[in-house]
């Protein structure tokens, strides 16, 4: 009733879904208690990232606080507020190194899926996000431009596309209003199994946004060319991306 109206409802969607295999998901709102919370954060810390962990135990919070503020559970008590967060601090990223780079060329180059390969070839060469990349439409390209309406910070924006990029576009077929069709969950899968066919340990499909960033101020692009590119608002996010190499491009 309340996520469906978020930007982010497509990743709320799987997260409240896990949340309701946990054991203690059909108990009243009222029984469920801190010792709860804190051992979803022990067993989840174990599995992603602390900045993973913090987001999931927001979500679980504001479902309390919607029940509290909005559908008349005055005297309901957030458990998540007695419950320690994991540290903010996000672990510094580096380039992706050079043999899974290498590892993930050769794993697209002799994948057999319709899709991913050039879903990964692009990622690489514009920055853009999956979910960008899911929604990009056909019409949405003209020329060397992609223009994306819909982002992640609801500011609309142009993405030049490569050579390289143009190429891995231009494989795939057209029946379809979306460049690529396919869904958030199946690029989960097909990158997931892509990895596992091809030994690739540690890599996220995020980070394929990370690298792409990095190359180009590699490439002599400036931070304000970069941001326009990215999207990124503010110049502290942009840098938490940028790695620049030390070795001369």
């Amino acid at each position: 009733e309340v996520s469906i109206f978020k930007k982010g409802h497509n990743p709320e969607k799987y997260r409240l879904a896990r949340f309701a295999q946990l054991n203690w998901a059909t108990k009243p709102l009222n029984e469920i208690c801190s010792s709860h919370i804190a051992e979803l954060r022990l067993n989840r810390i174990k599995e992603v990232t602390p900045p993973t962990v913090r987001k999931e135990l927001y979500l679980i919070s504001s479902i309390f606080e919607t029940a509290r503020k909005e559908w008349g559970f005055t005297r309901l008590t957030n458990p998540v507020s007695s419950v320690r967060m994991p540290s903010a601090a996000n672990p510094r990223r580096t380039r992706i190194p050079p043999e899974t780079l290498t590892k993930l060329t050769e794993a697209v180059e002799v994948s057999n899926h319709p899709l991913l390969p050039s879903l990964i070839i692009v990622a690489l060469e514009t920055g853009m996000r999956r979910s960008e990349l899911i929604r990009l439409k056909w019409t949405d390209i003209n020329g060397g431009m992609a223009y994306l309406e819909d982002t992640k910070n609801g500011h609309s924006r142009y993405v030049p596309l490569s050579d390289t990029a143009h190429q891995a576009i231009d494989k795939l077929p057209k029946q379809y209003e979306e460049v690529f069709p396919m869904s958030a969950n199946a690029v989960r899968l097909a990158w997931e199994r892509l990895k596992k066919k091809h030994n690739i340990e540690g890599l996220r499909f995020h980070d394929l946004r990370h690298e792409a960033i990095s190359r180009m101020f590699d490439e002599g692009l400036t931070v304000p060319e970069v941001a326009s590119i990215s999207g990124h608002r503010t110049v502290s996010m942009l840098f938490r991306y940028a790695h620049v190499s030390c070795k001369p491009s």
